[in-house]
């Protein structure tokens, strides 16, 4: 049963850090997540889990800034348009390699 364990451990660990990789934030997360539920003390499974929300979160505000940022092109509130980009542009999530 533990060698089970073990593997199930390794391919969630694994899915996590290949959706981070990818970009792939909310699937990492979710990855990490169950890995944790597996093996509550799996350092790697808290690591990632929290570098994932992280990330997840910054893309969810980038995103967020972004378009708000369109909103007000469209708008031509170009002043408020410039403050959201320039937030998404703060916000923006970085890639791993």
């Amino acid at each position: 049963m533990e060698r089970i364990k073990a593997k199930r451990l390794k391919v969630l660990l694994d899915d996590g850090y290949n959706a981070l990789i990818a970009g792939q934030y909310e699937a990492a997360r979710d990855s990490y997540k169950a890995a944790l539920d597996l093996e509550p003390k799996s350092e790697e499974a808290r690591t990632g889990y929290e570098k994932a929300a992280g990330l997840l979160l910054a893309s969810i505000r980038y995103n967020q800034n972004l378009e708000n940022a369109s909103k007000y092109i469209q708008e031509g509130r170009y002043p408020l348009a410039a403050k959201f980009f320039n937030k998404a542009m703060t916000a923006r999530p970085g890639r791993l390699s």
